[in-house]
C-alpha cells in the first residue's frame, strides 16, 4: 500500500488501508471468521462513540463560547446604563442650578 501510494505520489496512505479492508470484507469473504469480524465491529462501535463524543464537546466548546460573549454583551450594557444614568443626574443637576 505505501509503495503504491508513493507511485501515485498520494502522500496519506490511509485511504488506501481502508480501501483494502473494505475490499477484505465485501469480496474476499472474511466475514467467515468471527474473530476478525468481532474485533471490526468493535473498531466500528469505538469510530461510531468517538465521532458522537466530538461532536458533542465541539457543541459544548461553542456554547461556552456563547455565555462569554453574553456575558462580556451584559456588562457592556451594565457600564453603558450607568453612563447614561450619570448623565441624566447630571443634565438634572446642570437644569435644577440654572433656575
Amino acid at each position: 500500500m505505501i509503495k503504491t501510494s508513493k507511485l501515485l505520489k498520494v502522500e496519506a496512505f490511509q485511504h488506501c488501508a481502508a480501501h483494502s479492508l473494505h475490499l477484505l470484507l465485501t469480496t474476499d469473504s472474511i466475514q467467515k471468521f468471527s474473530d476478525v469480524t468481532d474485533i471490526l465491529k468493535k473498531c466500528r462501535n469505538i469510530v461510531t462513540a468517538l465521532h458522537f463524543k466530538s461532536a458533542l464537546i465541539e457543541d459544548e466548546v461553542a456554547a461556552s463560547a456563547d455565555k462569554v460573549i453574553v456575558s462580556r454583551l451584559q456588562d457592556t450594557i451594565a457600564k453603558v446604563s450607568n453612563i447614561l444614568d450619570l448623565d441624566t443626574q447630571f443634565s438634572a443637576t446642570v437644569s435644577g442650578d440654572d433656575e
